[in-house]
């Protein structure tokens, strides 16, 4: 969903709207990139930061598309076709049809960073979009693990399970944790959405019991703007204004991200590490946001066109 209405070409050219100058345009997205000054106070422990302090430092890996997720569109096409994909985003594509699928898979959109700990989520999700060429002009969705001691987001393990129906039905008890009672519907149902016989014992033990998963929303110009819950029914609490310490993420975590609700680009930001007793790095300006992070490497895959333009032939771009 796009807030503003306003839109951008990957290399942050302003491009106009429909009866909208250029000039108004690019003033609404400048106006974007910057946070309001009510929200500066949130990062006073930056301006209270020498160079020679240390801090928790996450490695944050920002891909766009999830290689988890198999591509069954190109799983029908011929090599030509897998050849061109693969020389659009610049990968190379003298190989097996194979080798060919696997590199279109794998081989995706990345950015990889470390961002002081210390730093709100905002800020990640801004300073990924800045190292892609996006703008940062929408709102975004995430589910991540449920960690540390901040409840925000995480709901009761049956809500949270892959179907509701099935969740509310072992809340009421009528499924039952002993497999010998189960009938063969819900034992096929239980299977294929990866629902154990423990976790059905341990929601009718304690229907309270909290899930494992977090769900957020947020602006990723704004860390306190109110993001997906306003206008969704699922209701994830905005979540921009907490940080990676509050948070807690560990090594090997992933956090799945939908960006701009309208067009539903999906990111997985996978945390590399994490390392204590860094040294701080220096502030870095990412669309008139301060942000203690520092660009590692950038993938081999091009970044694809945020919008799309009809140019399918022309729309992946060096970030």
């Amino acid at each position: 969903m796009d807030v503003q209405g306003t839109k951008r070409s990957p290399d942050m050219d302003e491009t106009a709207g429909e009866g909208e100058s250029s000039a108004s345009t690019a003033k609404k997205a400048k106006t974007n990139r910057s946070p309001p000054g009510t929200s500066k106070s949130f990062r006073d422990w930056s301006s209270k930061v020498s160079d020679s302090d240390t801090c928790t430092m996450y490695t944050l890996k920002c891909t766009l598309g999830d290689a988890s997720i198999p591509n069954k569109y190109f799983k029908t096409q011929k090599v030509p076709f897998l050849k061109n994909e693969c020389e659009k985003r610049g990968l190379p594509s003298n190989a097996t049809r194979a080798v060919l699928l696997e590199r279109l898979q794998t081989e995706l959109p990345s950015v990889t960073f470390e961002i002081d700990a210390r730093e709100v989520f905002q800020r990640v999700i801004n300073s990924m979009l800045y190292y892609f060429k996006w703008d940062n002009t929408h709102l975004f969705s995430c589910k991540m693990p449920a960690r540390g001691d901040v409840r925000a987001g995480v709901g009761k393990l049956w809500e949270s399970l892959p179907s509701w129906d099935i969740g509310f039905a072992i809340k009421s008890g009528s499924i039952s944790p002993d497999p010998d009672m189960q009938d063969d519907y819900h034992k096929k149902r239980l299977a294929q959405l990866g629902i154990t016989n423990d976790t059905i014992r341990k929601i009718q033990e304690n229907p309270n019991a909290l899930g494992d998963v977090r769900k957020l929303s947020g602006c990723a110009f704004e860390p306190f703007e109110e993001g997906m819950d306003s206008f969704d029914e699922d209701g994830y609490p905005k979540g921009g204004a907490l940080t990676l310490e509050q948070l807690a993420l560990e090594k090997g975590d992933k956090v799945k991200v939908t960006y701009d609700f309208g067009d539903g680009n999906r990111f997985v930001i996978e945390v590399e590490d994490v390392k204590e007793n860094v040294t701080v790095h220096s502030e870095e300006e990412h669309y008139g946001h301060d942000t203690r992070v520092k660009l590692l490497r950038k993938g081999v895959c091009k970044m694809r066109n945020q919008y799309d333009d009809g140019d399918w032939e022309n729309c992946y771009y060096r970030f």
